[in-house]
């Protein structure tokens, strides 16, 4: 989240660099042909997950607790000794095929990986950590976008680089 709270929020805010930005906070949606789920955060997602598809509840909430450890442990949040073993995995293994140890319904799946055309052309061939963990910080941390559009950002770090004695 571009509020402090996001891997980028907090490396903004570390550079000293997140008051010379107007972050806007938009609602977040998940979107197939037959689905659109609005949620603005873990709970209300796990909550509208659960209601479109009740047969999977437990799963549902046993997968985004697994998720949510993932990002713990990317955040150094983690306050457990260790992170189960199957988080490590992760890295090593298919987006879709991870899904499909938590779950039967494909249509669930498929609103899982709706945001898939952001990181690759190929649903199929994304690492669920590449996919997952990106995806942890929207649903948690918020969907961002910057007032001025992303060429703000980009004058705010290239002045930083030539104050430090950096060309660009």
């Amino acid at each position: 989240g571009l509020d402090g709270t996001g891997s980028v929020g907090k490396l903004l805010k570390e550079m000293n660099l997140l008051d010379k930005i107007t972050p806007v906070r938009q609602e977040k949606s998940y979107s197939t042909v037959k689905h659109h789920i609005g949620a603005n955060s873990l709970e209300e997602l796990i909550t509208n997950l659960s209601e479109t598809f009740p047969k999977e509840k437990d799963n549902i909430e046993e997968f985004f607790k697994d998720l949510k450890v993932l990002l713990e442990v990317i955040d150094g949040t983690f306050d457990r000794p260790m992170a189960p073993s199957n988080i490590h995995e992760w890295n090593n293994i298919r987006a879709v095929d991870l899904c499909n140890r938590y779950f039967k319904d494909k249509d669930l799946i498929d609103v899982l990986l709706a945001n898939y055309p952001y990181y690759t052309d190929d649903k199929n061939a994304i690492n669920a950590f590449y996919y997952f963990y990106p995806e942890m910080e929207y649903i948690v941390h918020g969907s961002w976008y910057l007032e001025g559009g992303s060429q703000v950002l980009s004058n705010i770090l290239r002045d930083e680089i030539v104050r430090l004695g950096g060309e660009v």
